[in-house]
């Protein structure tokens, strides 16, 4: 992360009227003075110098009537932006660090209205200037709001961003224009005229209006859309997939990509078999400056959009191509099935840009975005930022680095060992399934891997920190201790199916999940005693209490739900709630999170302690449905992770709330990190209270000295 001072607005003000008055094409001259007149009533509100004069000749004015009239100015701007002065506009680091590397990887390139290019991927938002070497980079430590999956550029300069239950525009300074929404959105996008738009699951698309949001049209004919576009107040196109039979007859196993488009509020469908879209990639849709939509791929190449149907665009060799941009001279740039970048000029010639040798050998990674400017043509491709010329690719970012690393793979598993090291059990996401990626080791400040347990055939599915300080981890068949000597096996069994819960007592033997409950694992001076306990629930999650009682939770694969406890060598249920996570208290007892029904259909998370019989209300959120992990640090603290779709406002008595990370101290519920990681992943605490997290794009760490 850069340490010089980020843009103010007075600053992007500068910038703008210099770039009004410059010999930029007109295009850019225009966007930037209409950028430039949004900046104006950005002004505080007691900040009188400058636009009073304008209001009311000042020689006309004595000194009673203007204090009257500021009297009711300021009056008028207490009562009509009452939420806005509320809203937090500067930056508020907060105690969490990022432990693994800021890189490129899946970012998009985009071009604010001001000119200022940006890099926004999940949980981050880097604004860079290439051609100075210059980039700066938010993410959660500067402030809460940066763990964020939504971020689209804005018209008057930064980016739109959500978290927490409020879209705002970061301006790379401060967030200003805040906008409640009452759910999740999954994309965020700003049509031309400066319409917002929103498409979330509850809600489908809307649009900002008059203080509101609206729903301008019909249901979104889409049962599973991830892409955004706006086109216009009252036009906006979405894509994504879809089972509900466009493609053919409805299918579950066999959905294919859909385009949709809203036109005053009609929406017409275009499938595969009408567009030649096929099931092959996600579609993209990038706009022209002239406004011509751009889509694809399609079975040839792309597609380009008439006006009323969807003209097939033959791609190099009639390949198909993923549109990336479209620069100011109307040509369009995508990217191969193998990600080679090529370009689509003005006359329809296709020219391949391959980078030189030198930079990536023979494996040239995919490129992932670019942005085609008046000031050049940037990529991202290997996790690296190049300027792509006709003579060859200048490399303007490296990759901080290089190889494989944990943020790269889907987190399983995760466990705190100290404040200087922790181990992450990590998968990758591949079409046909989770694909073996092993294990990483955090020590020294740095991630070491990957390496696999010895004799392990299938992805690590939960670790454990056993009080002498050794390691334990399982996968499917198979559980394993990490000594001074290396790994060793404690069990295997081709015939029980390990269901991921794994937990060690004080006394140093292990409880692991299975199918049919739970197998005791006793190390021996000769090896390892194991005995099977049955269950009336499969072992999920299962955490081991101070007072050697073993909770066994249930539910997931399709196996009963419930929790039940171990004590003596007996199973017992204690009761049916469909637990989404569990953790031994360090006084005794359990800390569980669950669901229950309200009389209206509706659901409330909660958050409870059972000990000797008896169960104690800890928090609750609403409507929530994704719990990732709850933790008990030494000092008795909850930590309850959990991703709120609703993202309700929190109350007066501190219920409800965003999500995201939650510190139960006592009777105080402290927000630690809000709502709006792209997925929520596994909690740990290590023995000396340093709370380690995750989410599907990035390791973080809190330290407890950090902590008030």
């Amino acid at each position: 992360m850069t340490t010089h001072e980020p843009f103010s607005d007075a600053a992007l003000e500068t910038v703008l009227r210099r770039r009004a008055r410059s010999g930029d094409p007109g295009d850019l001259r225009e966007r930037a003075t209409a950028a430039l007149e949004q900046t104006r009533p950005r002004r505080f509100p007691w900040s009188l110098r400058g636009w009073m004069p304008e209001i009311i000749p000042a020689g006309r004015l004595t000194p009673v009537v203007a204090v009257l009239v500021l009297v009711a100015l300021l009056a008028g701007a207490l009562i009509v932006g009452a939420s806005w002065l509320r809203y937090e506009r500067v930056l508020v680091p907060t105690v969490v660090e990022v432990v693994t590397p800021v890189v490129l990887t899946d970012s998009r390139l985009v071009q604010d209205g001001a000119g200022n290019m940006w890099a926004l991927g999940d949980g981050q938002v880097t604004r860079l200037d290439p051609l100075a070497g210059d980039r700066q980079t938010w993410t959660v430590s500067d402030d809460t709001r940066f763990m964020t999956h939504v971020a689209s550029p804005a018209r008057a300069g930064g980016v739109w961003t959500w978290s927490g239950g409020t879209i705002s525009r970061f301006t790379g300074s401060m967030f200003v224009d805040p906008i409640p929404t009452s759910s999740r959105p999954i994309a965020v996008a700003e049509a031309p005229d400066g319409t917002l738009w929103a498409l979330s699951a509850d809600h489908g698309v809307q649009r900002w209006a008059d203080g509101r949001w609206e729903s301008p049209g019909e249901a979104i004919p889409i049962n599973d859309p991830d892409t955004l576009f706006a086109s216009g107040p009252d036009e906006a196109w979405i894509a994504g997939n879809d089972d509900s039979g466009y493609c053919g007859p409805p299918s579950p196993t066999s959905p294919c990509e859909v385009v949709a488009h809203l036109d005053h509020g009609q929406w017409t469908v275009y499938p595969w078999s009408n567009t030649a879209f096929g099931p092959i990639a996600p579609v993209t849709l990038v706009r022209a400056l002239d406004g011509t939509i751009w889509a694809g791929p399609a079975e040839t190449g792309a597609a380009r959009f008439d006006g009323d149907r969807w003209v097939p665009v033959e791609g190099p060799d009639k390949e198909p191509v993923q549109p990336l941009a479209v620069a100011p001279d109307s040509s369009l740039w995508a990217a191969t099935g193998d990600g080679r970048l090529v370009r689509r000029g003005p006359g329809g010639r296709w020219t391949a840009y391959e980078p030189q040798w030198d930079l990536f050998g023979w494996a040239s990674p995919r490129t992932t975005s670019v942005a085609a400017t008046t000031e050049g043509v940037f990529a991202v491709a290997g996790q690296r930022l190049f300027q792509v010329e006709k003579d060859g690719w200048t490399e303007l970012w490296p990759d901080p680095t290089p190889g494989p690393r944990p943020d790269q793979f889907g987190i399983r598993a995760l466990v705190g060992i100290s404040a200087s090291e922790a181990w992450a059990a990590v998968v990758e996401d591949v079409p046909f399934g989770d694909q073996e990626a092993g294990l990483w080791h955090f020590v020294d400040g740095g991630w070491e891997g990957p390496t696999q347990p010895r004799g392990f055939e299938h992805p690590v599915s939960a670790l454990a920190l056993g009080p002498n300080g050794s390691l334990w981890a399982a996968d499917l068949n198979r559980v394993a201790v990490l000594r001074s000597d290396g790994w060793t096996t404690a069990w295997a069994s081709e015939n029980v199916l390990v269901d991921g819960g794994l937990d060690v007592g004080s006394d140093g033997s292990a409880w692991v999940g299975t199918a049919d409950g739970v197998v005791h694992i006793t190390p021996t001076n000769g090896g390892f005693d194991v005995e099977q306990v049955d269950c009336p629930v499969p072992g999920r999650i299962v955490a081991v209490a101070t007072d050697d009682t073993v909770w066994v939770v249930g539910g997931g694969w399709g196996f009963s739900a419930g929790l039940a406890s171990v004590t003596g060598g007996a199973c017992e249920l204690v009761y049916l709630h469909d637990v989404y996570a569990a953790a031994a208290y360090p006084e005794g007892g359990v800390v569980v999170a669950y669901d229950q029904a309200n009389a209206d259909g509706t659901y409330y998370s909660t958050v409870v302690r059972l000990r000797d019989g008896r169960q104690s209300l800890l928090a609750e959120a609403p409507a929530n449905t994704g719990t990732t992990g709850v933790a008990v640090a030494p000092s008795g603290d909850v930590w309850w992770a959990y991703d709120d779709p609703v993202a309700a406002p929190a109350g007066d008595d501190g219920d409800g709330g965003p999500g995201g990370l939650v510190r139960l101290h006592g009777e105080e519920r402290v927000q630690v990190v809000t709502g709006g990681q792209p997925e929520a992943g596994p909690i740990s605490i290590s023995p000396d209270g340093t709370v380690w997290f995750a989410s599907s794009t990035a390791i973080y760490r809190i330290l407890p000295d950090a902590l008030p």
